[in-house]
């Protein structure tokens, strides 16, 4: 215990180099990771679930390119994701047909992806808004 003590006293409290080496490390590592791991950026819209095709009313969306989407009643209870079949406008509404859909019908919120972001850019660009 007492080489440890001694090792603790001379490498930590009279030179500092190895405190400040891990202090440099880990923020490089922390920035390194954020640039890397990449985020959806997703917008929510109401939307009306008959069958196997939602209809979004009255929306901003611009694109009809969509792989999968999430889409819900309550977002605290259940949410389904479903592959898209294909998607397309129709009168200012956008209409997208599902390959499988779960129970739910009627009035939905479904989830679009619209974009992703690093999460550096969320955290300090953006300060975790979307």
């Amino acid at each position: 215990m007492k080489n440890f003590q001694r090792l603790y006293v001379k490498y930590l409290i009279k030179n500092p180099a190895l405190f400040y080496g891990f202090i440099a490390l880990f923020l490089a590592v922390f920035i390194g990771m954020s640039l890397t791991i990449k985020l959806d950026v997703v917008k929510s819209y109401p939307a009306k679930l008959t069958g196997n095709m939602i209809i979004v009313e009255k929306s901003d969306v611009t694109s009809t390119s969509y792989d999968c989407i999430y889409y819900y009643t309550n977002r605290n209870e259940k949410i389904y994701k479903a592959k898209v079949a294909g998607s397309f406008f129709d009168g200012g509404s956008l209409i997208i047909n599902l390959i499988k859909n779960e129970e739910t019908v009627g009035d939905i919120t479904i989830d679009l992806i619209v974009g992703k972001q690093t999460l550096l850019e969320r955290i300090f660009v953006k300060a975790g808004k979307s």
